[in-house]
């Protein structure tokens, strides 16, 4: 494997992740598309982290979140089945940071009751219409708001290798932290 292939592998996932990630920015960088999504709502009564499956992204943000904020926090999937386990290699990765997903259980947004004051965070774009369709006149954020670098798409690491869940899932503890302490401040990004 060379040195740029290995680097998409680790930083994006894969090539399709990369693709993804660098269209995603660009229309952020040319359109500003994104920026609404940065600013959160006055009242927060619970933060609901949102994936595709509920078994990576935001079963392991929901973990971070737990741990630096108060506030009521649920997550779900919308492309998942309810009732199954966290995918093992992110439990593996999250229990070598200090977190346990051992009794993380999906939820899909079919099987989710939504609640007035809820905030939605979602890793990647697409997700945000998706959600929408579901649950109408939601409050959403990006959580790659809050990273560093900031990151618009955070690609799914269910078929990644190891090197992309321990960078991603290092990234969202970051992140997931960040809008944690902001959240507990009530502040908003500069966008």
């Amino acid at each position: 494997m060379n040195i740029i292939d290995k680097n998409i592998r680790r930083y994006f996932g894969s090539r399709r992740g990369a693709l993804r990630f660098l269209g995603v920015a660009a229309i952020q960088l040319l359109l500003r598309r994104y920026s609404k999504f940065g600013v959160m709502p006055q009242r927060v009564e619970r933060v609901v982290f949102v994936c595709k499956g509920n078994i990576c992204r935001s079963a392991f943000a929901e973990a971070v979140f737990k741990r630096h904020c108060s506030r009521n926090v649920a997550s779900l999937g919308l492309d998942t089945t309810t009732g199954c386990p966290a995918h093992p290699p992110i439990v593996q990765e999250a229990k070598a940071l200090g977190y346990n997903l051992n009794s993380h259980i999906t939820t899909n947004i079919t099987d989710f009751i939504a609640e007035e004051d809820d905030l939605y965070v979602c890793t990647e774009p697409a997700h945000i219409e998706q959600l929408r369709d579901n649950i109408p006149n939601v409050h959403v954020v990006l959580l790659g708001f809050w990273g560093i670098p900031r990151r618009f798409y955070v690609h799914d690491p269910y078929s990644a290798g190891g090197l992309y869940i321990s960078y991603i899932s290092r990234f969202l503890e970051s992140a997931t932290q960040s809008f944690a302490e902001d959240l507990e401040h009530n502040r908003g990004l500069s966008v």
